[in-house]
Formats: structure tokens, sequence, C-alpha cells
């Protein structure tokens, strides 16, 4: 009898913990809550939008694409979108399975400014994990042999010095980690632009991805990735 009343008060216990456990980490709708892996970031809790996959997509302008969905459409900034995309699965890279790198089949050479050679030694080990295959030569030389698949051949020196360009761009006022600013510059990088032409089964992988993220509806650096249209909003234009 006293085993089974002991017993009885460690379930009691743990059920009482349990449901603490539950109300203080309860979280509503207007509650912050940041991601503290990464970087102090809201999380997205707008609705997920549904677009009607049976329609068809259509590409405005070479920058936009309209997906139709039950109360409107969506007006998607197809680089903005590709964007938030690359930085959440790069993000997962770096915490997770790296990127597989594309062997060169001609290592590729290059010479660096000292500044530069230093940025991108500090670089090296997560680039390493997002698939960027760089080793120092000495002399502020390194040798290319490996990038990601989307680089392609023969753009192995322009992509790592594009990316040293960018970096070094960020806005010192902005307190980003050394990680964080390397994937929105590979994110920004490696996105689609402007003016290339998506087939419908580019656009509709873009827009199924899109609204698998944790946050959709903006890029890292704040900017909308999509705008809502309703019915309604149509009506009231065209009274």
């Amino acid at each position: 009898m006293a085993i089974g009343r002991r017993g009885a008060g460690a379930a009691g216990w743990q059920s009482e913990l349990a449901k603490l456990k539950e109300q203080l980490f309860e979280i509503s709708p207007k509650t912050p809550y940041y991601d503290f892996e990464h970087e102090q970031r809201p999380i997205s809790r707008e609705k997920r939008f549904q677009w009607i996959p049976e329609t068809p997509l259509m590409q405005v302008h070479w920058a936009y694409i309209i997906a139709i969905t039950n109360h409107g459409y969506l007006l998607i900034h197809q680089q903005g979108a590709h964007e938030r995309i690359l930085y959440e699965q790069l993000q997962k890279a770096i915490f997770g399975k790296p990127i597989a790198t594309q062997q060169s089949l001609f290592p590729v050479s290059i010479e660096l400014q000292p500044a530069d050679a230093l940025l991108l030694t500090e670089l090296l080990p997560d680039m390493l994990q997002l698939g960027y295959q760089v080793e120092p030569f000495g002399h502020n030389s390194f040798i290319i042999h490996g990038t990601p698949a989307d680089v392609d051949s023969g753009n192995e020196q322009k992509a790592i010095e594009h990316i040293l360009e960018h970096y070094k761009n960020f806005n010192a006022e902005v307190k980003f980690s050394r990680r964080e600013k390397l994937i929105r510059t590979l994110a920004w990088q490696q996105s689609i632009k402007a003016g290339r032409n998506l087939s419908e089964k580019e656009m509709r992988s873009l827009v199924e991805q899109l609204f698998l993220c944790t946050t959709p509806n903006t890029t890292p650096g704040g900017k909308p990735t999509y705008v809502e249209y309703s019915i309604e909003q149509l009506q009231r234009t065209f009274g």
C-alpha cells in the first residue's frame, strides 16, 4: 500500500508539472516569439494562404508571379520569395546536414587582396557546410575544389568574389553574426533575379516551397515576398 501511494504521488506531481509547463510555454497570437538558435527575429504567424493548385500561375514582367486563392489572388515577388526559401534552407544546412558539393573537374586557383584573403579564411568553415570546398594555398591564394550545384562551372572565382563583396557591404550598424551575414549573402546571391523567364513547373515549385517556410511573408531583410489582393478589394475598386 505504501508503495502504491508513493507511485500515485509521483504520478500526480508529474501531471501537475506537465500542466505548469503548458501554461508557461503557451504562446498567444500577441506573444513575441524569437528563434534564438539563429537570430532574434519574430516567427511569422500569418495564415497560410490556400492557393488553388488547379489554376495556372502567371509570370508578370519576368519578376512577379500571380497565384489564385480562394479569396482573391497573391502577387509574389519571385526574387524575394526565392531568397526567403534559400535563407531557411541555408540555416538548416549550417546547423544540420551540409549542402552537397559539386566537385570541380579542374580546381580553380584564386589570389585575393590580403584583407579579402583574411576574411575568406575566417568564413571557410561555414562555407564548407554550405557547399563550398575551398582551401588556402599560401600567400593570399586559395584553391576551389568544389561549389554548390547552383554555381555554374567556370564561374567559381566570380562566385567567391561576389560573396566577399556583398558580405563587406553589410551595414556596420546592424549587429549580425558572421554566420548570419554569410547566410544572407548567399541567399541573395543565389536567388532568382528579375528578368528570368520561369516555366510553369518552376513557378509552382517556388510557390509551394515559399509557403512551407517558417516566415514566408518577408525576405531575410524584411521586405514583403508577396501582396494579397482580396475579391472584396477588387469589387470596391471597380464599384
